[in-house]
This record gives structure tokens, C-alpha cells and sequence, in this order.
């Protein structure tokens, strides 16, 4: 980290455009972890906590701070985030760090309620409970029982008659709502809304 840091501050690690011949592509590491309580951000290589370092010095500086904090979530969880972002590890040693990480996960989530979403919008939450919307009941039931075009707007494009749906399109042209679906998709005779 000190060498790094001399370097950027000779000018020695620069961001240069990658069309210039002397690029070295270089990432932004924190000196002390964001999960430890570390400030700045990693594309701000002027902050005292950041300082650039190849792509090859950023994991093993990651590899580092997990065989430092072996048990420590964040850093586990970050190295994971790297190992999978292309960089090589063993699989011995990812499978060691996955452990470690479920581990920690699992405790966390421990004694956590999880928000039961269904019951915030069910009864008298809903919001449709005690209106009646008879202009959309029927195309609304279409939808919850699994008909897909309960709910598109077909036009016919020689008449300009208007349907509520392609159901009754296909009522009206004496088809299958398929055929009226593939005949929007292709403007023929009728298009969607």
C-alpha cells in the first residue's frame, strides 16, 4: 500500500485514456475497509484512504485482508464478489470462504422476521377493497385467471372500430384471440391500442 502510495503521489500511477499506449488499468482499494469503518470512495484516488492499485495488487490485497479477518462477513464477502468477477482462487480456498460467509449470513438473518408482503395488500389493505370498477371486473378477472390478453386494446384498422380487449375482437371477427394477437403483431386488419 505505501509503495502504491508513493508512486500515485510521484505521478508514476496515473488514469490515462485506454487508447494511450502507456495505459495501465488501475482499480481504487481502501486502506481500511468500507465494512470496518473506512470513508471515501474508490474512484476518488485523492482521499487518504484510497490508493490505486492494479488489478493483480487489489486481490491479493483482498486475499490478504481475508486471511487477516478469516471470519470477519464483509471481507469475506467482498474477496467472493472479486472471485467471481473472473479473478482465479482455488476452489479449496473459495469453498472455505463460502462457508465462513453462509455463516455469517445465517447469523445476521437470525431472529429476523421476514415482511409478509401478501398480508400488506389483502382484505381491507387492498386497494380495491370496497370499490366496485365494473368497467375493468371483467378484464381484471380475465387477467387473474390466467388469459394474458385480457387486458390489450385491439382497434380495427379498416373501420376503426375500438374492443375492449382481443377476446372480444376475436368474438367479433369469429376467430381464436390467437389469430386476433398475431394479426396486431403484424398489422393486419387490427393493431393494439
Amino acid at each position: 500500500m505505501n509503495r502504491a502510495k508513493q508512486e500515485f503521489a510521484l505521478g508514476l500511477r496515473v488514469k490515462r485514456d485506454k487508447g494511450d499506449p502507456s495505459y495501465i488499468y488501475y482499480e481504487g482499494h481502501h486502506i481500511v475497509p468500507k465494512c470496518m469503518g473506512g470513508k471515501g470512495s474508490s474512484k476518488d484516488w485523492m482521499h487518504d484512504n484510497i490508493v490505486p492499485l492494479t488489478a493483480k495488487e487489489h486481490f491479493l490485497a483482498h486475499k490478504l485482508l481475508v486471511e487477516m479477518y478469516p471470519n470477519h462477513g464483509g471481507i469475506i464477502q467482498t474477496f467472493c464478489y472479486l472471485c467471481r468477477l473472473g479473478k482465479k482462487t482455488s476452489g479449496k480456498d473459495y469453498q472455505r470462504l463460502k462457508n465462513v460467509l453462509s455463516k455469517e449470513i445465517t447469523k445476521r438473518q437470525t431472529g429476523k422476521k421476514r415482511p409478509n408482503h401478501s398480508l400488506a395488500i389483502s382484505g381491507e389493505n387492498h386497494f380495491f377493497f370496497g370499490k366496485k370498477r365494473p368497467e375493468i371486473s371483467s378484464a381484471v378477472r380475465d387477467k387473474l385467471i390466467g388469459n394474458k390478453n385480457a387486458t390489450k386494446k385491439i382497434v380495427d384498422l379498416d373501420s376503426g372500430t375500438k374492443f375492449g380487449s382481443v377476446n372480444q375482437a376475436a368474438l367479433y371477427y369469429e376467430v381464436n384471440p390467437r389469430t386476433i394477437t398475431r394479426w396486431a403483431n403484424r398489422s393486419y386488419r387490427v393493431a393494439f391500442l
